[in-house]
Parts: C-alpha cells; structure tokens; sequence
C-alpha cells in the first residue's frame, strides 16, 4: 500500500475518532471560574504567551531528523545530535526550579524565549558543532522556558491572586486540549512550509511565534520570585526523596515503570523518520497523525477512567505498546522492508502514550507525597536518561543495516520489563489506602 495514501488515511480516521471522543468525554466548565473576570483574563494573559510557546516548540518535532539527513550527517551523527538536546534538556530541567526562584519567572521565560528561538536559526548551519550547539541550547532553552511558564502561572494563581486551588485544573484542562490541536496543527504547518521552502523552514518560522510569546510576556507579566531553597536544604530534600522511593516497593515499581516506558518513547522520536523517510511519506502529516493518535488515547483513558482503575489502564497501555513493537521489529527487516507496517505500529504506540500519561499522571499525585513528588520523579529520570543516551549511541548498525530494528528489539525489551513492573505494581497497590477513593479532579502533566 503507498505510506502517503495510508498516511492521509490515518489521519482522516483519527481526526474522525479524536473528534467523537472529544465530544463524548467533554466535562461541564466550572462555572464560577468561567464568570470570573479576573480569572477570565488571569488566563488569557497566560494563554496568549504559553500557547505560541508551545506551537513554535511543535513546529520543530516533524523535520528534526530531516533536516539533519539533508544536511548529509550519517545516522550516528545524528543520534548524538539528539543526545544532546536529551541531556541538556534533563540538565536544564533539574535546575529551573532554583533558577526561576532566584532571577525570576518573568526574566528566566524571556531568557529561555531568546535562546530558544536563536537555536532555531542556528539549524541554518551546516556546520554540525554549530548544530551540536543548537541542539543543546534547544534542550536546555525549552526545558527552562516551559518550567518558568508554569511557575509563573502557578505563583500567580495562588500568591498574588489567591484563586481556589481547585480553579488551576479549569487552567490545565484547557491548556491540555489547546495543547493537543496545536500540535496537530504545527505538523500541518511544518508540511506546508516545506513543500514551499525545504526542511529548515519550520525553524524560521518558529521563530515568530515565541517572539509573540517574548512579547508578551514582557508587556503583561509582572514578575514574580520565590525564596531560593539554599544548596545544602535541597540536597537534603534530593536525599530524603530517595531514601523515600527506596523504602516503599510501589515507587519503585513507579519509576521502574517510568524509567523503561518513557526511554523508549525518548527513542521512538529519533526513529520514526529513518524509519518511514525512504518510502517519502509527508512527514508533517505523519507527526499530526500521531498527534491525533495520542488525543485518542488521551480521550480512551477518560472514557474509561470511572470505570477501570488506573493501574490496570497502564498495564493496559503497556500491553498495546508491546503490540505494537512487535509490528515495528517486523517492519524493519533490512531485507524486506515494510514502511505501512512500521507507521500502524508507531500509529499504536502513539495511542498507548496517549493512554499512558494520564494513568502515570494519576498513579503519581496518588503514591508520591506532594513534598517529595518532583525531587522523586527526578531520580527516576536518571535511568531513563542513560537508558535512552545508550540506546542512541550505541546500539547502530551503520554498516550491517541492523541498527534501527536492533534498537526497536531493545524497546520491546524494556516494554516487557515495564510490563512485568506493573503486573507488580498492580498487586502491590490492590489494597493501598492511596488509591481507595476515586478522583475528580482533571488529570495535570506532571
């Protein structure tokens, strides 16, 4: 079957289905939040520099790779390329917290907009330290930005405002839907742009919109700083939250879960261009397919959320991801390629991620104490991290031709071990107290 046929296909079906599920899962607004002016424009300032923010980072996912391969850099290459932007990425997001509090959320997101959009028109080099640099600036500027966004919202919500808490998920709901058609629409844009002017055109064009975001935040945000937790206080906290995980069987399988799941998912962003590129498929089209893909699996966990406990809808997630791999391993023969095959396995792990986060989102804010939750999602991090850089760097096989497909075989191995962690996890919490009463409030990224 063409992969550009079936691409539009799949993008018709599950524009179709994230659609119908949309309407089907539509929860009632909160209705004093929505008839409050002062929260009303509360958010629109808010909205009018975080929703550019996060178009112009979308716009940048559909022709990464792409652009690389054009410029003539080998596979290898590139992976470190990736690996670069990962570790600058976790760097950066390990220290925003300090950084936001001691020079200001309104000052750190209007730094992080500069730099971010300077990598952008750095990916005009051909020059691969020039681009090694961009790619690093890029992980780092986007992980500060968008953690100096939220905390700015966050203090604003509660410090200056003094809204009730239970309004913030008025905020995350709507931040999360804009999220998800923003990203649709960034792979149809990147598409368009270029047909029209070649692969490192998404990257100008990402451009203007954070210089909206800078905008602003510069004309309507007041800033706002927090008491800096001195070095030795957060170290202690970093300890205690470990020694924490490591006391209770259920965080751990938590992060085990996490740490195996969200590296091959780190990986599957680097694969899925080499992977469907040779039969030329429209790239920006196949990345808003995905997009669509999540939202359906997004809206499933929803649907069914009333009625089926979390953790059995991650195992269930899991489940649908290990089937899958299994579709890509056998797509990826170097002997008998099968590009259709490959794009219904990723198709299918978008919808399991999809799934996946809101079921982890829900199992951390229930097992993970508050005070400890984002020192301990940290740390599971770490694996995750050296999981993905090994899996990049070393597992190519530029000369056999094996490397992606052997890549794909060590995902499905860490799906199994995610597999086996949360069959665990589900009798480990089968009478936890932590999990015995529901939850109403809208799932939040965490």
């Amino acid at each position: 079957m063409d992969l550009t046929l079936l691409t539009y296909a799949t993008f018709v079906v599950m524009a179709a289905a994230a659609a119908g599920l949309h309407y089907a899962t539509r929860s009632k607004p909160n209705l004093t939040a929505v008839n409050n002016p002062v929260f009303l424009d509360f958010q629109r300032g808010y909205f009018l520099a975080y929703f550019p923010a996060l178009f112009a980072d979308w716009l940048q996912g559909p022709y990464l790779y792409k652009l690389y391969s054009v410029y003539g850099f080998t596979e290898s290459q590139i992976a470190i390329l990736y690996v670069c932007g990962t570790a600058a990425s976790v760097i950066a997001g390990y220290a925003a917290p300090s950084v936001a509090d001691r020079v200001g959320r309104r000052a750190l997101s209007l730094a992080a907009a500069a730099a971010y959009a300077l990598s952008c028109l750095m990916k005009l080099s051909r020059d691969y330290f020039a681009l090694l640099s961009s790619r690093a600036m890029a992980g780092g500027a986007a992980a500060l930005l968008f953690a100096a966004l939220d905390a700015w919202c966050a203090h604003e919500h509660t410090e200056r405002h003094d809204f009730p808490g239970e309004w913030r998920a008025a905020t995350a709901s709507r931040a999360a839907r804009w999220n998800a058609w923003l990203a649709v629409a960034a792979g149809l844009v990147a598409n368009v742009v270029v047909v029209a002017a070649g692969p490192a055109s998404p990257y100008v064009v990402a451009v203007l919109p954070l210089a909206v975001a800078a905008a602003t935040i510069a004309a309507r945000w007041p800033e706002n700083c927090a008491t800096t937790m001195t070095k030795p206080a957060r170290r202690s906290c970093s300890g205690e939250a470990l020694r924490r995980a490591a006391r209770d069987e259920a965080t751990l399988l938590l992060g085990g879960v996490q740490a195996a799941f969200e590296s091959v998912m780190s990986m599957f962003v680097f694969l899925w261009t080499p992977i469907l590129d040779p039969a030329r498929p429209p790239l920006g089209v196949v990345f808003a397919a995905f997009m669509l893909c999540v939202m359906v699996g997004g809206a499933t966990y929803e649907l069914l959320r009333a009625r089926v406990a979390a953790p059995t809808l991650l195992a269930g997630a899991i489940s649908l991801a290990i089937f899958a791999m299994l579709l890509c391993v056998g797509a990826t023969h170097p002997e008998k390629a099968r590009a259709p095959l490959a794009l219904v396995g990723f198709a299918a792990l978008e919808v399991a991620i999809g799934v996946y986060f809101p079921a982890m989102g829900y199992l951390r804010r229930r097992l993970l104490p508050d005070a400890h939750r984002a020192a301990i999602v940290g740390w599971f991090r770490v694996p995750l991290t050296v999981l993905t850089c090994a899996g990049l760097i070393f597992l190519h096989g530029d000369v056999t031709g094996h490397g992606n497909r052997i890549i794909l075989i060590i995902c499905l191995v860490l799906l199994l071990v995610a597999m086996a962690a949360a069959v665990r996890l589900l009798k480990v919490v089968s009478n936890d107290e932590r999990l015995a009463t529901t939850e109403a409030e809208t799932n939040e990224p965490i």
